[in-house]
C-alpha cells in the first residue's frame, strides 16, 4: 500500500513538471508567456486539453506517443549533424569561471532525467505479451535516451562560447548558432519540446491513473478508482491526477527545479521500499518456490542484491541533499508523505475489517490484466 502511495504521489508531481518545462521553453521565444496572466491560461489550457485526450483511451495514448517520438528526435539529428563541422572540441574542458555549479541541483536534475523508468509496470496489462515486449522496448529506450543525452549536449558545448548561458531551454540558442543566427531550427526545436513535453504528460497520467485501478483491484482502496470510462480508461484516477497537477502548478506555482527536487525525495523512498520488496519476493521464491518462474531474474539472489544497492545508495544521497542543502520543505515532505500512507493502511485495514450490510467496505476483486497467460508457461 505504501508503496503504490507513494509511486503514485511522485508520478503526478512528475507530472505537474512537463507544462511548466514547456513553458520556460517557450519563454525563451515569446518572453510574454512569462507574465502572470498568459503563464496561468497556458498551464490551465495544457493541464485541460491533453486530460481530455487521456480519457479517450491508451490506445490514442501510446499511438500518439509513438509517432511524436520521431518528430521530437529529428531536430536534434539535424543540430547535431549542421554542428559537428562547427565543433571546438577542446570547450569540453573548460571551466566556466564566471558562475559556480550547484552540485545538489545538478544531482537532482540528473536523477529526474534517468528516473522512472518502473513506471511502465502500471500499463503493462494494455501490451501484448508483456514479458517479453517490455524488456525489449526498455533495451532500446536506454540506448536512444542516452544518445540523444549525450550527443547533442555534447555538440552544443563545442559549438558555443558563452558557458554561462547555459539553462532550461538553451538549445533554441545552440539550434540558431548552429544556422549561422537563422530561427528555423530552433522554433522546429521549440516544437519538438513541446511534443516531447506534450507525450511524457500523456504516459505519466496513463502510468498514475492505471496504477490507481491497479490498486482499488487488489483493494487497497475504494472501488470508484477503478470505474472506467466506454473507451476502458480509469476516469476518476485521471480526474484526480489533474486536479492535482492544477493545483501545483497553477494555485502554488512552484518552478521546475522546485518540483524535481520535491518529486525527488517522494520518488527515492518508493524505490528503496520497491527494492526491499523485489529482494524479499525473490527470496520468497527461492525458499518457498511461490510465483511464476517465467518472471524470475536470472541471477542469484546476492547478485540482484548487488545490482540495487548503487541505486539504493544513491536514492538515500538524495534523500539527505535537501537537509544539507536547508530546504526544509522538500527534506519533511517525504516524511509527513510516509505518515499519512501509514495510516492511510491503518484505515484500509479498519475497512477491510468493518462489515456493512453483510461485505467489507474495501473488498479485493480479480483483475482482468489482459495477460496471455499462457505465455506464462513456456
Amino acid at each position: 500500500f505504501l508503496e503504490g502511495w507513494l509511486s503514485w504521489l511522485s508520478g503526478v508531481m512528475d507530472n505537474a513538471i512537463y507544462p511548466v518545462l514547456l513553458l520556460q521553453y517557450l519563454v525563451q521565444h515569446w518572453p510574454q508567456l512569462d507574465d502572470e496572466g498568459p503563464r496561468v491560461a497556458f498551464l490551465v489550457g495544457f493541464i485541460t486539453f491533453f486530460t481530455l485526450l487521456s480519457l479517450r483511451g491508451i490506445e490514442v495514448v501510446g499511438g500518439t506517443a509513438a509517432v511524436l517520438s520521431l518528430f521530437v528526435l529529428s531536430p536534434f539529428v539535424v543540430m547535431v549533424v549542421l554542428g559537428v563541422p562547427q565543433m571546438d572540441v577542446s570547450r569540453w574542458a573548460k571551466k566556466n569561471s564566471q558562475s559556480e555549479v550547484d552540485v545538489i541541483e545538478l544531482l537532482n536534475t540528473l536523477f529526474w532525467n534517468l528516473n522512472y523508468w518502473d513506471s511502465i509496470s502500471t500499463v503493462a496489462g494494455e501490451a501484448d505479451n508483456p514479458g517479453k515486449t517490455i524488456p525489449k522496448a526498455l533495451g532500446i529506450a536506454v540506448v536512444v535516451v542516452v544518445l540523444n543525452y549525450l550527443v547533442p549536449l555534447a555538440v552544443g558545448i563545442a559549438t558555443t562560447d558563452q558557458s554561462s548561458d547555459w539553462s532550461t531551454g538553451y538549445f533554441y540558442a545552440v539550434a540558431v548558432q548552429v544556422c549561422g543566427g537563422q530561427t528555423w531550427l530552433g522554433l522546429w526545436l521549440l516544437a519538438s519540446a513541446a511534443v516531447s513535453n506534450i507525450g511524457q504528460f500523456l504516459a505519466e497520467m496513463a502510468a498514475d491513473s492505471y496504477q490507481l485501478d491497479g490498486m482499488a483491484d487488489l483493494g487497497h482502496i475504494p472501488r470508484v478508482f477503478a470505474r472506467r470510462t466506454r473507451f476502458g480508461t480509469p476516469y476518476v484516477g485521471i480526474l484526480l491526477s489533474a486536479a492535482i497537477v492544477l493545483l501545483l502548478t497553477v494555485v502554488f506555482g512552484f518552478k521546475f527545479i522546485d518540483l524535481v527536487e520535491l518529486l525527488n525525495g517522494v520518488y527515492c523512498v518508493s524505490m528503496i521500499i520497491e527494492f526491499a520488496a523485489f529482494l524479499t519476493l525473490r527470496h520468497r521464491h527461492d525458499t518457498t518456490g511461490d510465483g511464476p518462474d517465467s518472471w524470475r531474474v536470472p541471477l542469484p539472489t546476492w547478485a540482484m542484491a548487488l545490482m540495487v544497492t548503487p541505486a539504493a545508495f544513491f536514492c538515500g544521497l538524495v534523500l539527505v541533499l535537501p537537509f544539507l542543502k536547508g530546504e526544509w520543505l522538500q527534506a519533511f515532505v517525504p516524511l509527513i508523505l510516509i505518515v499519512v500512507g501509514a495510516a492511510g493502511y491503518w484505515l484500509r485495514s479498519w475497512c477491510k475489517a468493518e462489515v456493512v450490510n453483510g461485505s467489507p467496505l474495501l473488498t479485493r476483486s480479480t483483475p482482468d490484466w489482459g495477460l496471455d497467460t499462457s505465455s506464462h508457461e513456456d
